[in-house]
């Protein structure tokens, strides 16, 4: 029965790309991407970034479940696939899920990036401009188990305000979150899905604490699942 390791093997033959193309693309060691396909590894947390950079679809990727890929096209060149390529910034910031993250600067830099093709970008975020879709890490455990800490979420920066029940990052005072928010009536619930912490609200009193930074669409596990 076919699995993770065949594949992937078979993407990298149809795509006609190497294992250190794949390894460049997806910011880790060739000897990562070589275990996979040997079997050893069978969970791989990047398994997001992989399917990003050969445009298949994740589900179908890690379960054979899914949108199969149309190998009709297949055979582009590693420069034509980097020519498409949509970068996502990751921000040197963290977003507590927990009491707040102290926010000591206005300039945030760019760390890394991701890179997606327009295909796989359309498909995983459908009408959402490059530009307003950043990476952040969670840090805490205040949204356990939707988000836990070390997790990476994708937010759209162009929601600046409340925008329907949701996750959202969101600034009050000087600290910045990752949190739950729900409308009822005239107030603003602040929720945890870790029911270890209580909820809270914005009201008019202190509503001039609070601004929305924006709202969360994915979040991606960064934890490692050990099987020996």
């Amino acid at each position: 029965m076919p699995n993770l390791s065949t594949r992937l093997q078979k993407l990298l033959l149809k795509k006609n790309v190497s294992q250190s193309w794949l390894a460049q693309k997806v910011n880790v060691s060739q000897q990562s991407i070589q275990k996979i396909l040997t079997g050893e590894t069978r969970n791989p947390k990047y398994i997001l970034e992989i399917a990003a950079a050969l445009d298949v679809d994740p589900n179908w990727l890690k379960t054979g479940e899914g949108d199969i890929p149309n190998f009709a096209n297949s055979y582009e060149t590693q420069a034509e696939i980097q020519d498409k390529a949509i970068k996502i910034d990751l921000l040197d910031i963290s977003a507590s899920a927990g009491n707040g993250t102290f926010v000591s600067s206005d300039v945030i830099e760019v760390v890394s990036s991701i890179e997606y093709t327009q295909d796989f970008f359309t498909k995983t975020f459908h009408k959402k401009e490059a530009q307003n879709i950043k990476l952040i890490n969670v840090k805490g455990d205040s949204m356990s188990p939707t988000l836990e800490c070390g997790d990476l979420i994708f937010v759209d920066i162009s929601i600046q305000k409340y925008d329907g029940d949701g996750i959202y990052i969101f600034s009050y005072g000087e600290t910045l979150f990752v949190k739950r928010l729900q409308m009822a009536g005239d107030k603003l619930f602040v929720l945890s899905d870790n029911k270890s912490y209580e909820k809270w609200d914005i009201t008019e009193k202190n509503f001039y604490k609070f601004r929305v930074q924006g709202k969360v669409l994915i979040g991606q596990s960064q934890q490692l699942q050990r099987f020996g």
